[in-house]
Order: structure tokens, then sequence, then C-alpha cells
């Protein structure tokens, strides 16, 4: 019995990383592509991990930002030509 009690605290410590990396990815949308991780005391692994979505989420935030003005300023200037 205490084996079990051992082996799922150490997994939740170990999964504790994936589960904060899961719920932050989540809550970053198109209206907050600046939000990052922000993992300091993960594992290398997790920490790699959390460096290469942050550096997705900044690479994605100006991208997004152009592409909704593009399609404003598209959208504002095509005429309506069904009515």
């Amino acid at each position: 019995m205490l084996a079990i009690l051992l082996g799922w605290y150490v997994a939740g410590r170990l999964l504790r990383p994936v589960r904060s990396i899961t719920a932050t990815a989540r809550r970053i949308s198109a209206s907050n592509l600046s939000e990052r991780l922000a993992l300091d005391d993960a594992d290398e692994e997790f920490k790699d991990l959390d460096d290469t979505l942050d550096d997705l989420f900044a690479r994605l935030g100006p991208t997004y930002r152009r592409s909704a003005t593009v399609s404003c300023c598209t959208a504002s200037s095509t005429p309506d030509v069904l009515g």
C-alpha cells in the first residue's frame, strides 16, 4: 500500500510541469499571445519544451497581428458585389 501511495505521489510531482504547460497553453489565445509558460523550476526536458513553446508563441504574435490587420483592411476596401 505504501508503494502505491509513494508511486502516486512521485508521478504527480513528475507530471506537475506537464499540467502547468497544458493549462497555460489552453489559456493562451489570439488576444494574449504575449503570455508565456514561465517554468523556472522545471527539469531540463520540461524547460526545453517550455522555451520551445514560448518561442513559438513569440513568433506567432506578430504574424497573427499582421494577418488580422490585412484581413481588416481587405474586408473594408472590398466592394460588396452582392448588394
